[in-house]
């Protein structure tokens, strides 16, 4: 735990010395701090103890200072930010008041590797993906048909 107190910091200390967030992407940061907090709502879901997830909140309030610096240095527009942070909001308020759907949380490890591992293809990924069922036969095809649950073999079928 203490190891991921330092995971983001070199690149904070860097952007905030250079005042600049040149280079990131705003779909990188937004899949990040999604995934992040989808981990971190499933394990506080489920009752886990923070100490088996507590790295996840570390990492993903570092994520957000490097969403805000990058707002802050102009690399993400003020509309996109304001979709961001309130995307982040609405997800983390659902997860914590236990509001979200319990599909949500099914399916909750197979999306944040997806979105994990498919950084740049996965806005294609998910265009291409009229319904949940879509996402599903397209990760079946693909080499990360293991990480299929259940709930999604049953949709294939």
């Amino acid at each position: 735990m203490a190891g991921s107190f330092g995971l983001k910091l070199p690149q904070i200390l860097t952007m905030v010395r250079n005042k600049s967030a040149a280079g990131l992407a705003y779909s990188s940061l937004l899949i990040e701090i999604v995934s992040l907090t989808m981990g971190s709502g499933y394990n506080i879901h489920y009752g886990y103890p923070y100490s088996t997830f507590a790295e996840t909140i570390i990492v993903l309030f570092q994520s957000h200072i490097i969403f805000f610096l990058a707002f802050l240095y102009g690399q993400v527009s003020l509309p996109k930010y304001a979709i961001g942070a309130g995307l982040t909001i609405l997800e983390a308020y659902l997860f914590l008041a236990d509001k979200m759907p319990e599909q949500v949380y099914v399916y909750n490890q197979m999306i944040i590797f997806v979105l994990g591992n498919f950084d740049i293809n996965t806005s294609t990924l998910i265009q291409n993906s009229s319904d949940l069922h879509q996402l599903c036969k397209q990760v079946h095809r693909s080499s990360l048909s293991f990480i299929i649950p259940n709930g999604c073999w049953r949709m294939l079928r």
